[in-house]
């Protein structure tokens, strides 16, 4: 919840500025309340008019990674 306003904000920029893909790193809450570091890498798919029909994505969980990089 904490990374979600930073997240939808470049979401929303990036669409805006006509990106066909991005990557972004943010945190994920479980279930369980456990912390997941994830990396995204999503495409957008357009019309031909420019209008956004969809976002196609992966995420990786990065956690141990992360976890790493702050050892």
């Amino acid at each position: 919840p904490d990374d979600f306003p930073r997240v939808a904000e470049e979401v929303t920029r990036y669409t805006a500025e006509g990106r066909c893909e991005y990557v972004q790193e943010y945190r994920l809450l479980t279930a369980e309340k456990q912390v997941l570091w994830v990396v995204d890498r999503s495409k957008v798919l357009r019309a031909g008019d420019g209008e956004v029909e969809f976002y196609d994505g992966v995420i990786t969980d990065i956690t141990e990674r992360k976890r790493q990089e702050q050892e």
